[in-house]
């Protein structure tokens, strides 16, 4: 399984396998700078997100406080 995706297709494997993040989240996270993206697309960029960063977020929770 590709592990590099966009935030809907990562939100839908995420509750799929069990955890309970939303879309919202997953957003903001991008947007705060605690999980890092790369934008594809001009028009209308699309952000990329890596699962695994998703999984060490879950894991060892954020450093912000």
């Amino acid at each position: 399984m590709c592990n590099i995706d966009t935030i809907p297709k990562t939100y839908k494997r995420l509750r799929e396998e069990g955890y309970k993040v939303s879309l919202c989240t997953l957003r903001g996270w991008v947007r705060n700078g605690t999980l890092p993206a790369a934008f594809c697309g001009e028009k209308r960029p699309r952000a990329l997100i890596n699962y695994e960063n998703v999984m060490r977020i879950l894991e060892e929770g954020t450093s912000h406080q």
